[in-house]
């Protein structure tokens, strides 16, 4: 297995897996909403290959937000 890519996010005091960052990304633009949101369809480019769309969907996931194709 590869190794885990981690990011520091000052704000929390820790580091965040691309997972958690994206989760923690969705869970800040649901909060501006004022409508509940329960399913999201995320773009990414073309050119992400299947780990890192899998980080979107896990992210998605983590958040409580059903992601979509």
């Amino acid at each position: 297995m590869g190794t885990t890519v981690t990011y520091p996010c000052k704000n929390m005091g820790k580091e965040l897996t691309s997972e958690e960052l994206s989760a923690e990304v969705l869970k800040k633009l649901k909060s501006f909403v004022l409508e509940d949101i329960s399913s999201i369809v995320i773009t990414v480019p073309a050119e992400f290959i299947s780990p890192q769309k899998r980080s979107d969907h896990q992210g998605g996931q983590i958040s409580r937000i059903q992601t979509g194709p």
